[in-house]
């Protein structure tokens, strides 16, 4: 009898251990494994499938498990980046409130990558609850004239500061039909 109450609770214990978060869209590069979030691309070296992402107007489909988070977007133009050193920073620091989905995003026109149509790029979100810096890379392939069709709502409508400064950019849907200057992909609003 004790045994089986000592098994449901270790099995209890370890169904409420859980991510601290997944990169949702695009697709995140390999079979996620919580055990490698805080290796370069989560422990996925291999490059996965391309997967269409658009020059402008795109998004980033975030889940987040922690109450709030810093973040921010990396992007390699190598064939097959092997090493954090392959990757640029292409967004500055954010922090957001609240868990759950969030949808941020991605103008890639609007940075400071050199990016172009067809061109195959590779993004790492790299996410940090508190705890240590987590990654998750996608695969990408660009294109001009292609359109984001996810459905992507936030779990939470909080503010939250971005780099350094007073100026905030609001979680909203979508977050490029907000009034505001586009900096990097995020609103900011004075």
């Amino acid at each position: 009898m004790k045994f089986s109450a000592a098994l449901l609770t270790s099995a209890a214990l370890a169904l409420s251990v859980q991510a601290h978060f997944t990169l949702d869209y695009p697709e995140a590069r390999g079979e996620f494994d919580e055990d490698n979030e805080g290796k370069f691309c989560g422990g996925q070296t291999t490059i996965g499938d391309r997967e269409p992402f658009p020059l402008q107007d795109g998004l980033i489909e975030i889940d987040s498990h922690h109450p709030s988070f810093t973040g921010t977007v990396f992007l390699s133009n190598s064939t097959n980046p092997t090493s954090f050193d392959d990757f640029v920073q292409i967004l500055p620091w954010f922090k957001l409130e609240g868990a759950g989905t969030f949808c941020l995003p991605l103008d890639l026109a609007s940075t400071n990558a050199s990016v172009s149509d067809g061109q195959n790029v590779t993004i790492q979100f790299v996410y940090d609850g508190g705890d240590s810096p987590l990654y998750q890379c996608a695969d990408l392939q660009l294109a001009r004239q292609f359109t984001v069709n996810v459905n992507c709502t936030n779990s939470t409508s909080s503010s939250t500061s971005q780099g350094s400064g007073d100026a905030a950019f609001a979680l909203g849907a979508p977050f490029y039909a907000l009034a505001g200057l586009l900096v990097g992909g995020f609103a900011l609003l004075a």
